[in-house]
């Protein structure tokens, strides 16, 4: 049996690295660990993250077994331990039970690819990459990134050491030790992938997504819109609704009503509506939203307050018709809640593969002032 291992790295590196599977290992793996090994990959698949450390500490204990002499399956399953593991643990905290845990595990992984590859060093670039994710404190986590970036620079490989690059920014991003060098790794290696990938390249998309959405939140609003367009014209010959198409095309609702231009955005409301399918029995969640300005009357008598309102939306995913339905807190709360809805936007609904008007539709704004 192959161990798969889930961790995060970029394909050209995974592809690097091969975990050895016994000749017969239906015959001799112990059914227990099959079926333990099974149930972490379904559980992989869900949302509930304490299931997936449960069934892959399960996997773990009982591979190590099934695996005694072969260290590269054994590490595999740990990192599979580990990530979950530090992905229970909250991103923005640097210190918690589950980092320290997950760090005592990575530590144990990279030992093992040591002995696995004692020759390779390249395969240890992951394993420290992982480290940098969950250290204790800035300093350790920069010790472990410049490990991993030592490797992969004495390989003299421009395109490998653009996707430890990448793989580091994807797994410091949401960490406390983000910071605008680890942006930057994301923008190195695009200009790396755009020279030497093809532009329907995987990686090259995915790092073209993530540095538009980081262009956008610097309000580098041309540059964000060309990389955009570029994902989703490679995405949208797929004979299915690609996450990061649908995704780019809300991106770019966001980016042109910030620049107040409507009527560019409407071309991706209908967009989403003909990928994403209108279902009447839930909230329609919009796509761009603007928060209502708090009355300043309201905030000096520290005033709460609620509006409800009905609405439609017209076949470009624009607010029509929106009208007040209950109130609390008085005319300035309602003023604000009316002209903010008239600015939100939509994926229209669409029937028989045509956008249709969406009618008797309802949201609640409420208003209150944080103690």
């Amino acid at each position: 049996m192959k161990i798969n291992t889930k961790r995060y790295i970029m394909p050209a590196l995974a592809s690097c690295i091969l975990y050895s599977s016994f000749s017969h290992a239906e015959d001799i793996e112990p059914v227990t660990f099959k079926q333990a090994y099974e149930a972490y990959q379904t559980a992989l698949e869900g949302k509930d993250r304490q299931a997936v450390v449960n069934k892959a500490e399960q996997a773990y204990l009982l591979g190590k077994n099934v695996y005694k002499n072969d260290f590269s399956n054994q590490a595999a399953l740990v990192s599979n331990f580990a990530s979950a593991v530090a992905n229970t643990a909250q991103s923005h905290k640097k210190i918690s039970q589950e980092k320290k845990q997950a760090y005592d595990l990575y530590q144990q992984a990279l030992s093992l690819y040591k002995k696995a590859y004692p020759s390779e060093p390249v395969q240890l670039i992951e394993p420290y990459l992982n480290l940098s994710r969950v250290a204790s404190n800035r300093s350790i986590s920069k010790k472990h990134l410049n490990q991993a970036f030592e490797i992969a620079n004495d390989t003299n490989d421009e395109l490998l050491i653009a996707q430890t690059k990448y793989a580091a920014f994807n797994l410091l991003k949401q960490s406390p030790y983000y910071s605008k060098k680890v942006r930057n790794y994301a923008l190195n290696a695009l200009e790396v992938y755009q020279e030497k990938l093809p532009e329907n390249s995987v990686e090259r998309i995915q790092a073209s997504y993530s540095v538009a959405k980081i262009r956008l939140a610097s309000q580098k609003y041309n540059q964000a819109e060309a990389l955009f367009l570029e994902v989703i014209k490679q995405l949208e010959t797929l004979d299915y609704s690609h996450p990061y198409e649908l995704a780019s095309h809300a991106m770019l609702v966001e980016l042109y009503e910030r620049r107040k231009n409507s009527d560019a955005s409407t071309k991706h409301c209908i967009a989403i509506g003909k990928m994403k399918p209108w279902n009447d029995s839930q909230e329609q969640i919009p796509i761009f939203r603007m928060s209502p300005q708090y009355p300043m009357t309201a905030v000096k008598q520290g005033k709460s307050g609620f509006v409800t309102m009905s609405f439609a939306i017209n076949e470009s995913g624009i607010v029509t018709n929106p009208k007040i339905i209950d109130s609390k807190g008085g005319k300035g709360f309602e003023k604000a809640s009316l002209k903010a809805l008239k600015k939100w936007r939509f994926a229209p609904k669409f029937e028989n593969g045509k956008a249709v008007k969406a009618e008797d539709l309802k949201v609640t704004l409420d208003f209150s002032i944080s103690s």
